[in-house]
């Protein structure tokens, strides 16, 4: 059974949330479950044993470099990988173009739950 339901735990049914912004017909559109996908990726990189060690050594000042610049090249390096797969380059552009197409969807419970999810694991070790 597809729940439609917005926010629902069933992340591949219901109908499709779409943006309004398309993106290049070689990537399709950037639907909820691509938005998911996405975030999936990242969470699962961002929360790695290793990545939030070396995010623990930029904190404490271990890393050549600003903390500012450390932490940016970390998550780039992550976003190198993932972003483009979805439409967007890993670049300050293209993350600032993914970051406002994920937020055209962010009241979609799913979506929200994994931004925070994501933004707890970049910042937290940080803290």
């Amino acid at each position: 059974r597809r729940s439609t339901t917005k926010g629902s735990d069933d992340l591949l049914g219901g109908s499709p949330i779409v943006l309004k912004r398309a993106l290049p017909p070689s990537r399709g559109a950037f639907t909820k479950v691509r938005c998911v996908e996405m975030l999936r990726s990242l969470l699962s990189r961002y929360t790695d044993a290793d990545f939030q060690r070396r995010l623990r050594s930029v904190r404490d000042g271990q890393e050549a470099g600003s903390p500012r610049e450390c932490f940016k090249r970390m998550v780039r390096s992550v976003q190198v990988d993932v972003l483009p797969t979805y439409g967007f380059k890993a670049t300050d552009a293209g993350v600032k173009d993914m970051m406002a197409a994920v937020d055209e969807l962010r009241d979609d419970l799913d979506v929200a739950k994994l931004v925070v999810a994501v933004e707890e694991s970049l910042y937290a070790a940080l803290a």
